[in-house]
């Protein structure tokens, strides 16, 4: 199948949504209106960044599509718990599809031979949105994991 810049660029476009939605999905309050509505926007949008990448591969299965499977398995885990009204446990495979997203998008980017270093290589103002993007699911990441332990320790203290 030939790989067009044009999926690539579909690619970058909903993972940086989903990557700079992440955190303020998972930062503000919860279980109200907004956050569901927020959250199936973010969910549509990472879901369609890891579909995306099952169009951008060489040939045949590798190990981003592992990192793509896995971060869909989330995705399905954490409705499923939201659905169940299980919050603790959806907000946490809500935070691994968040992780396993980001990882599918830098690991099918960054890889050796695919098609998105050829896409990238050629659009500068993409590049630069990647990095930005990058940048934004690093704070995003950092985030989340302090405000765990945050709530980690206040547990421990009571």
């Amino acid at each position: 199948m030939e790989v067009t810049s044009g999926v690539v660029l579909f690619q970058v476009s909903t993972a940086l949504f989903a990557l700079t939605l992440g955190p303020f999905q998972f930062l503000r309050r919860t279980r109200d209106r907004v956050h569901r509505y927020l959250g199936r926007a973010w969910l549509g949008a990472a879901s369609l960044t890891c579909l995306s990448n099952v169009a951008i591969v060489p040939a045949g299965f590798d190990w981003t599509q592992g990192l793509t499977l896995s971060a869909l398995f989330c995705f399905t885990a954490g409705w499923i718990h939201a659905r169940r009204r299980r919050w603790i446990a959806h907000a946490w495979w809500m935070i691994g599809a968040y992780v396993g997203t980001g990882a599918s998008w830098l690991a099918s980017l960054l890889s050796p031979g695919r098609v998105a270093q050829e896409v990238l290589a050629n659009h500068f103002f993409v590049a630069l949105i990647l990095a930005i993007a990058a940048a934004a699911f690093a704070v995003g990441l950092f985030m989340i994991l302090r405000r765990s332990v945050e709530h980690a320790a206040s547990q421990a203290d009571d």
